[in-house]
């Protein structure tokens, strides 16, 4: 008697376990907001009896542009909930792109960047080397209301996670390029709104300066009515700064330095550091360069299980 051959069922979409979203309509447009909860935690979220000494302080990470990194970051944080035993909830916020469209949304550029006091905005090159006119700037103040309020207090600790009400432990924001000066943003107009702000690839001055004279400057002069918050700045390497790889093609090659860092990148990051040096309203700084190809992990891992986003 032959063995039968498999049955395949009919085809369904994929998805991870332990994971929902969900589109939020509003006036600004629709937002797509996903959701990830520890693999040792019920499909309802709720957590086992022999979890819930492991779950007795639960930390989150919020993340921009949810749709190209949620991914991303579920995978590493649950890699090291069985390497270290950590318990993470990891939130995207992002935008629901149709299929065969590209990863990143116009709306970027208005709802993660901030507000310029004289309304202007240095546009970066088209490829025809004149200032681009189809994006727009300065509604990051917004955007981070609707993830304060919206998502963060109404959807994902009031309707998702009500039952973790008085759990919650420490809360980092992270976001990459446009995500990064959105988080730098953040840290700026409200400290107290996370314990942990990392900012991958931002463009730390911003608009021409306009963001160091502004809103860094103001969060500089103010003395905060919160425990200090700690901040993680990583960026990849310059032009300059990168080493051909043996045997590289000039295609390859000429391909990774046009996905290097802007030049001055580093000069920036170093100036921010020096600005903030000994600064109260920083629990503490951190910079780190890396490749493109380890930056989005090391993120991660530090957010999950570093001492520095531990008690404060």
């Amino acid at each position: 008697m032959g063995i039968k051959p498999p049955v395949f069922e009919p085809v369904q979409d994929a998805h991870a376990p332990n994971t929902c979203q969900s589109v939020a309509r509003t006036h600004r447009g629709d937002f797509l907001v996903q959701v990830a909860w520890p693999l040792k935690w019920n499909q309802d979220r709720t957590i086992p009896e022999d979890e819930k000494s492991a779950s007795e302080s639960i930390p989150s990470i919020y993340l921009t542009d949810g749709n190209a990194y949620f991914s991303t970051t579920v995978d590493v944080v649950r890699r090291l909930e069985y390497t270290h035993k950590a318990r993470c909830i990891v939130i995207g916020v992002g935008y629901p792109m149709p299929p065969a469209r590209a990863v990143y949304d116009f709306r970027r550029g208005p709802d993660l960047t901030p507000p310029s006091r004289d309304g202007t905005y240095d546009a970066p090159l088209g490829r025809d080397g004149k200032p681009r006119t189809d994006i727009q700037f300065g509604e990051a103040d917004d955007f981070l209301a609707f993830i304060r309020e919206d998502v963060m207090r109404h959807y994902v600790e009031g309707v998702l996670f009500p039952h973790l009400r008085g759990k919650w432990g420490h809360k980092a924001l992270l976001g990459h390029s446009y995500g990064g000066i959105f988080t730098l943003n953040a840290l700026y107009t409200q400290p107290g709104a996370w314990d942990t702000y990392l900012a991958a690839s931002a463009d730390v001055e911003f608009n021409k300066g306009k963001f160091v004279a502004e809103q860094e400057a103001d969060f500089r002069a103010r003395t905060l009515d919160c425990p200090s918050p700690a901040l993680l700045i990583t960026y990849g390497e310059e032009a300059q700064d990168m080493v051909r790889r043996p045997g590289e093609s000039d295609v390859r090659w000429e391909k990774r330095r046009g996905c290097a860092e802007l030049p001055g990148t580093r000069e920036a990051v170093e100036g921010l550091v020096q600005r903030f040096e000994g600064h109260p309203n920083l629990r503490r700084l951190e910079v780190t360069c890396k490749t493109y190809r380890d930056a989005q992990n090391a993120e991660a891992k530090e957010t999950c299980k570093s001492p520095w986003v531990g008690p404060r």
